[in-house]
């Protein structure tokens, strides 16, 4: 028995150009933001309009309460970008804290505590990190925060000092983002 594998008889012409992948077909955020409504997916500057934030179910106790605005950074270990800007975060956490903007939790999506302690222990710029207790209620979490979909980690929320989730943002954060960052920490 004899099968044909092409799908017609023309020769592929090398000015045709390759068939894009699903990869080429996401565009990433390349553009330094420099508003709050540049930089967050969800964002409202009118405070009455966020919905309140409430951490999901976690292995452990809550952070205790912030006395000003809280960056709630939402990783995994098999997250590449979530790992790339780990050590930048943490970096910018205690120049925040100090000059009141605010502070950072790191939240882990791992499967369990033992994963994020391993991978803590070959990657020393990872912050200790509170931990959802089930990874299956990220979604739903992200959805009711404003993030339509399928949301993907990173995901970086920025919640004011009346626990109000103002800002919400899908993927990493790269030092061309600092000056959002600090806008959005500002009230701006």
């Amino acid at each position: 028995m004899l099968m044909t594998l092409a799908c017609d008889d023309k020769p592929a012409s090398k000015a045709q150009a390759p068939t894009p992948s699903r990869v080429n077909a996401v565009v990433a955020k390349t553009q330094t933001a420099e508003s709050p409504d540049d930089f967050c997916d969800v964002y409202h500057s009118d405070p009455s309009k966020a919905p309140g934030f409430e951490y999901p179910a976690l292995t452990g106790d809550p952070p205790a309460k912030a006395t000003g605005w809280r960056w709630i950074n939402v990783w995994a270990t098999w997250c590449k970008p979530c790992v790339e800007e780990m050590p930048r975060l943490a970096s910018w956490e205690t120049e925040l804290k100090d000059s009141g903007l605010g502070d950072i939790v790191f939240l882990s999506a791992d499967d369990s505590d033992e994963i994020v302690s391993k991978f803590r222990e070959s990657h020393s710029e990872v912050p200790d990190s509170v931990r959802m207790s089930s990874a299956d209620a990220l979604q739903p979490w992200l959805n009711e925060l404003g993030l339509d979909g399928s949301p993907s980690l990173p995901v970086h929320i920025f919640v004011d000092d009346a626990g109000a989730a103002r800002c919400v943002r899908m993927g990493g954060v790269t030092d061309r983002d600092r000056g959002a960052v600090v806008g959005v920490l500002s009230g701006s």
